[in-house]
């Protein structure tokens, strides 16, 4: 999986985090990706903790979309070290 198709999930998964909070949409400030490999992959899994933790804790049907993004950030991590 190269960084390119990374990038890609997590455009992905915005696009529906935006799709279902509408109104209420998500900021389209670009973040910038770590410079190096270990970094990327200390970003993606802090991002997986994250996402994991608001799986848990979302009182709504998010909670599912939150645990697929924890995964697939969890797997990126993976991936990337």
């Amino acid at each position: 999986m190269g960084y390119s198709e990374i990038a890609e999930d997590h455009r992905t998964h915005a696009a529906t985090l935006e799709r279902l909070l509408r109104p209420n949409s998500i900021s389209e400030d670009e973040v910038e990706a770590p410079a190096d490999a270990e970094a990327l992959a200390a970003a993606e899994t802090a991002g997986s903790v994250e996402a994991a933790e608001s799986s848990m804790t979302t009182q709504s049907d998010y909670a599912v979309l939150f645990g697929e993004i924890a995964a697939s950030r969890a797997a990126h991590a993976a991936v990337i070290a």
